[in-house]
C-alpha cells in the first residue's frame, strides 16, 4: 500500500494529514493487518493531547494496541463509523479508516514527525 506523500509519519506507526490548524491522525498499513481490527477505542471529544499520549487503542487477533498521538492539540473529531466498521482502520487506513483530529496546540512544530522517505527509511 502506498504511503501518501502529503502525510507526515511518527516512529510509533502512525500518520498525521495537517490542513491548516488541523491535523487528521491515522495508523499505518505496518501496524495493523488488513481486516484483522475487531475493536476500537478513540479519544472523547475535547481532549487535551500530548505528543507521546496514549490516546486510542485498536484491538488485532484478541491483542489491545495502543496509539500514541504523534501531536498535540484539542480533540475535535472522532471517526464514529469505526465503532461499527473497525476493520475501516486496516482495509482502508490512510482514507476510511483514520481515527480522530485534533486542533493543533499553538506552540506544535511537527518536529515529533517525518515525511514518508524518512519513515519508509526507519520501517525496513
Amino acid at each position: 500500500m502506498e504511503h501518501p506523500r502529503e502525510y507526515r509519519y511518527s516512529t510509533a506507526h502512525c500518520w498525521v494529514h495537517v490542513v491548516g490548524e488541523s491535523a487528521r491522525v491515522g495508523v499505518c498499513p505496518g501496524l495493523v493487518a488488513q481486516g484483522a481490527v475487531s475493536d476500537v477505542t478513540l479519544p472523547r471529544l475535547g481532549a487535551l493531547v500530548r505528543g507521546g499520549d496514549s490516546v486510542a487503542s485498536v484491538v488485532i487477533f484478541d491483542k489491545s494496541i495502543e496509539i500514541h498521538s504523534p501531536v498535540a492539540g484539542s480533540v475535535v473529531l472522532v471517526n464514529e463509523r469505526l465503532l461499527e466498521e473497525p476493520s475501516l482502520v486496516g482495509d482502508d487506513p490512510f482514507v476510511s479508516g483514520w481515527l480522530f483530529e485534533v486542533q493543533l496546540s499553538y506552540d506544535e512544530t511537527l518536529e515529533g514527525v517525518m515525511d514518508v522517505d524518512s519513515y519508509l527509511r526507519i520501517d525496513n
